[in-house]
């Protein structure tokens, strides 16, 4: 019966994640908890599982592998993510972004439902196709974090930064430090914020699991400002050179 249950919680995480239940898309953890006849805790590593290892989240389904086992194995990295990257940046990070910088004049990576918050005079969409577009001014950007993609979203911002083009920019990834992309950010930052836990990122029809820490970097000359925005969201280090 417990074997049947996970097997439900599965197939119900995955339809939830491709949209295929409405209703399934709405609940929360205590709900689909109560509904499937499980922990919340099993709904939360269903969750993860599903995001970052699908083939564990099958055999778990199948029965071949407990849930537990597969929450162990499936160790989600934020090196290999290649999973969805429509997520959204919470309003507090882009009030205090604005803060900084004073305005938004583009983000490279958005949507309109993201930008009822974010407010950029200029947004390029997934269909627009930042990358090939031309950044200038002040820039906000939460890029996709998927690898096939984070590495150009960061080097196209690097050489409008260093061209002159953006002026003050604000970047929130996750926190891989390991990474080339990584390390071309922190070549040109001027300051970087670890948050004290996840972000929880939002969608308006879908829950957000994170899966690891995220980083804030700065680039411009208002040093002063950064600090006193996002020193509230946790440890704010200046990158020397």
């Amino acid at each position: 019966m417990v074997a049947e249950r996970l097997a439900g919680l599965m197939d119900g995480v995955r339809s939830d994640r491709q949209g295929a239940s409405k209703e399934a898309a709405t609940l929360t953890q205590e709900q689909a908890a109560e509904t499937m006849g499980v922990s919340r805790k099993s709904v939360q590593r269903a969750r993860e599982v599903r995001q970052a290892a699908p083939d564990l989240a099958e055999k778990v389904e199948s029965g071949e592998m407990t849930l537990g086992a597969a929450h162990k194995a499936a160790k989600p990295h934020v090196a290999n993510n290649s999973g969805d990257n429509e997520w959204y940046t919470p309003k507090p990070y882009i009030e205090a972004a604005r803060a900084v910088m004073g305005k938004i004049d583009v983000d490279p990576a958005s949507s309109a439902e993201a930008n009822k918050i974010v407010k950029a005079g200029t947004i390029y969409t997934a269909e627009d196709n930042g990358l090939k577009q031309d950044w200038a001014g002040k820039l906000w950007m939460n890029p996709p974090f998927s690898s096939a993609l984070i590495g150009k979203f960061v080097e196209k911002l690097a050489a409008s930064v260093e061209s002159g083009d953006v002026t003050d920019a604000l970047v929130l990834v996750n926190n891989a430090t390991e990474t080339r992309w990584f390390a071309r950010l922190c070549s040109i930052a001027t300051g970087i914020c670890f948050p004290t836990g996840r972000v929880k990122f939002w969608h308006p029809r879908k829950e957000s699991v994170p899966l690891q820490g995220q980083a804030v970097l700065y680039f411009g000359k208002h040093w002063g400002r950064f600090v006193i925005e996002f020193k509230k969201f946790g440890v704010i280090a200046r990158i020397e050179r």
